[in-house]
């Protein structure tokens, strides 16, 4: 049997060569389907369109059909068999009945739909491994997932999961596949819960205008460099200053509940139960600069010090306005 070699780009699948034949390459969309083939003059070769559950609709063309079709480009392989017609390295998957043929082995106790496939909506996730959905690249606005309190999850799970537990009071999530940001508060402080709130509502102001080019981008390029983009080039580089800018609004809601008496679940600022106390510190808000503890805000994101990191600056948005712009 002749031997094909496979083409990868970040990580994902873009083209293949048998032996004694031409490399033909992949034309993918936002979901990593492959669409169409290309040969090594740039002409098209086969076009592809799929249903949503992966069956395919239609096909024009003459050449030799890729292994890897409906989001093929991340590793989805076709099998050719009736009812595991697609293999997805820890399970096969049935496009006819459009779920597993097996049980997830992550969640075998689950009662409800342990078959199901990307909690039907197969138009905005995949599941590469088989094992964990993904809202095709579940990055959060936030720092949480950098610091690993938290796995990058699915907007879904993101709705369903508290994480107090963690130590997380707040999170801002600019969904990929969508044309909305939302924030989400864990812990509740009672009258105070509106300083934490109005907290992520800075981080909704500050990213939604690239959150929309984001948006926009990933519906019209290669996915995995997009989301490595936005996480690298823009939620990265404006954790200290979306933080610090965030953290004074909270700063400013607490302490005026507190002046005014509005409040009594709240303790004196800089106080020993001040719940703010060492965000305090870290923005430079106390007069005092120092190192928080571990699960808060460390010192790279303090303001700047002599000899040490500079002030904290906005970073710019990594998408073009005039291509992707709204």
């Amino acid at each position: 049997m002749a031997t094909t070699n496979y083409y990868t780009i970040g990580g994902q699948i873009m083209g293949e060569k048998t032996a004694g034949s031409s490399r033909v390459d992949y034309l993918t969309d936002a979901l990593g389907s492959v669409t169409g083939t290309v040969d090594q003059s740039a002409a098209v070769v086969n076009t592809y369109r799929y249903k949503p559950y992966g069956g395919l609709l239609a096909k024009t063309g003459a050449g030799s059909d890729p292994a890897f079709q409906w989001v093929g480009s991340q590793g989805y392989r076709n099998t050719g068999k009736s009812f595991a017609d697609i293999h997805v390295r820890a399970r096969h998957y049935s496009s006819i009945m459009g779920r597993w043929t097996t049980l997830d082995p992550l969640r075998i106790h689950e009662i409800i739909n342990r078959y199901g496939y990307v909690k039907n909506d197969p138009i905005s996730r995949i599941d590469p491994t088989g094992l964990i959905v993904k809202d095709t690249c579940s990055i959060l606005t936030q720092q949480a997932n950098i610091f690993d309190k938290i796995p990058f999850m699915s907007y879904e799970d993101w709705l369903q999961t508290d994480l107090s537990d963690r130590g997380i009071m707040g999170i801002t999530y600019c969904k990929p596949f969508g044309n909305d940001i939302s924030s989400r508060v864990f812990v509740n402080m009672g009258c105070a819960t509106k300083c934490l709130k109005d907290h992520e509502q800075v981080h909704v102001t500050l990213d939604r205008d690239c959150c929309k080019l984001f948006q926009k981008q990933y519906r019209n390029a290669p996915i995995e460099p997009v989301c490595r983009r936005w996480a690298r080039d823009y939620v990265t580089p404006n954790m200290r200053y979306s933080e610090c800018k965030a953290y004074r609004v909270s700063f400013d809601c607490a302490d005026s509940l507190w002046k005014s008496n509005e409040c009594d679940q709240l303790p004196p600022p800089m106080g020993p139960n001040d719940p703010f106390k060492a965000r305090r510190e870290c923005c430079g808000y106390s007069g005092i600069i120092k190192q928080a503890s571990l699960g808060e805000l460390t010192a790279l994101q303090c303001k700047g010090l002599p000899g040490g990191p500079p002030a904290p600056t906005p970073a710019t948005c990594p998408f073009p306005y005039d291509i992707y712009g709204f």
